[in-house]
């Protein structure tokens, strides 16, 4: 139909979440949870995902989105495992530098090097769609509201007035 379903992501559920203890299919009972070539190497291995693990899924899906094939790849299952463990992705000539550096960040094999949540990635992959725009990043300054400290509590007009004052000459301030 033309739509694209992801079917497991979701796998990485925090310890504490897992109320009965580990299932069949956990990496503490010696079973795999997964789908092979979208699998981190720490699952590969047994050990407790996070949710460095789904990234890293995320980034063979968007790999295999950007260039029509997996990063890792294998015939058999252990080639796949050997890919997944310790081979490396050949990159395609067409995208972007700032596309490749959020994909090799989402497939870094040591989860300390992979974005730590969903969110970090989101805003990578925004900084990425705006440099591969030649949209420039500005630099940006926030205002914040005066409190009004005066012992009576009655200048907070004044307050609201020299916020917008200072907004007014940032304003005019060129690069911002």
């Amino acid at each position: 139909e033309g739509r694209i379903k992801i079917l497991d992501f979701g796998l990485a559920l925090r310890q504490a979440a897992q109320s009965s203890g580990p299932s069949p299919s956990s990496p503490a009972s010696g079973g795999l949870a997964g789908t092979l070539p979208y699998m981190a190497p720490e699952q590969v291995e047994g050990r407790l995902p996070d949710a460095r693990t789904d990234v890293f899924a995320f980034g063979v899906i968007l790999f295999e989105l950007a260039s029509g094939r997996r990063p890792f790849h294998g015939d058999t299952l252990e080639a796949q495992v050997q890919a997944t463990l310790q081979g490396s992705p050949s990159w395609p000539d067409h995208l972007p530098d700032s596309l490749v550096s959020v994909l090799r960040r989402c497939l870094a094999r040591d989860p300390i090097h992979r974005y730590a949540s969903a969110l970090e990635l989101h805003q990578a992959l925004e900084r990425s769609q705006r440099e591969a725009a030649g949209v420039p990043e500005l630099p940006s300054v926030a205002v914040l509201p005066f409190r009004d400290l005066s012992e009576a509590q009655d200048t907070g007009h004044v307050c609201e007035g020299m916020a917008e004052e200072v907004l007014l000459a940032l304003s005019r301030a060129p690069g911002l």
